[in-house]
């Protein structure tokens, strides 16, 4: 449990960007259907748009977390699990077929629909209610998968979903105390080259 929930005082920030995650989905989806009862637009373009939105929504809230990492804590752990439990199959898929050197045929194929050749966890995962919650949570892990070579597809994989992993279950001051120990030990071997 993270340290801010542990203690009972979960930011205002990190409440809103909680409840904004669950909910921008079906927001965005009664607005389209809202607009699709008027006439404004053509209905499977309108019900697709948080689909292509979730990337942006996806890095807005990545950002607002990198910017208030303090107060956002509860929701990186948050977007992490929802992340693991949703994409993790999907992203060994993709991982797989970036080693192989199909990654980008695939995408260009797949793009729109990227979840509908990729590997679940459950079934129940594969319902479109789920799609903008997928595709806002993969992208921490496609795009640097997009510009790592080939050979390090597997162990980049490898290396999300274990810091995934640890950062979720280990506390905060776990990882003070290995930043500590890592800047010591950057320093030792600094000061041995030098002399």
């Amino acid at each position: 449990m993270p340290d801010s929930l542990r203690n009972g005082n979960m930011t205002s920030l990190c409440k809103k960007a909680i409840k904004w995650f669950w909910l921008w989905p079906f927001v965005a989806i009664a607005l389209a259907y809202v607009m699709a009862m008027f006439g404004l637009g053509v209905a499977e373009v309108l019900f697709s748009i948080p689909v292509f939105v979730a990337w942006f929504v996806g890095f807005g809230f990545l950002l607002l977390t990198g910017k208030h990492y303090q107060q956002m804590r509860g929701f990186l752990r948050m977007f992490l699990v929802v992340g693991l439990i949703l994409t993790a199959p999907a992203c060994l898929q993709l991982a797989r077929w970036d080693a192989q050197g199909i990654l980008g045929s695939r995408l260009s194929v797949l793009w729109g629909g990227l979840d509908s050749d990729l590997p679940v966890l459950l079934p129940v995962l594969r319902s479109p209610v789920f799609t903008p919650y997928k595709e806002m949570t993969m992208n921490p892990f496609l795009l640097p998968l997009l510009i790592t070579p080939r050979f390090l597809a597997m162990p980049v994989f490898w290396l999300w979903l274990v810091l995934s992993v640890l950062h979720v279950v280990l506390p905060s001051k776990a990882w003070r105390w290995t930043g500590d120990a890592l800047q010591r030990a950057w320093s030792v071997i600094r000061r041995r080259k030098s002399a």
